[in-house]
């Protein structure tokens, strides 16, 4: 990734939020919830989750376990 987030310095959340700086997933994921804890903050990689919008499906396409 190798872009570096933006800190306001004054977060009280223990996620952090980041434009997707990838423009190969950027459209799909525009964003990166960085949920790595400061325990790890030695590490040179970060955890991250991709954040991209809800897609609604249509009620047939969803699985049943009933």
């Amino acid at each position: 990734m190798g872009a570096s987030p933006k800190s306001t310095g004054h977060s009280k959340t223990p996620f952090d939020v980041f434009a997707n700086p990838s423009a190969w997933t950027k459209r799909m994921y525009p964003y990166l919830l960085d949920i790595q804890s400061d325990t790890l903050s030695a590490l040179s990689t970060r955890i991250v989750v991709p954040v991209g919008r809800a897609v609604m499906t249509p009620w047939f396409l969803h699985t049943s376990s009933r």
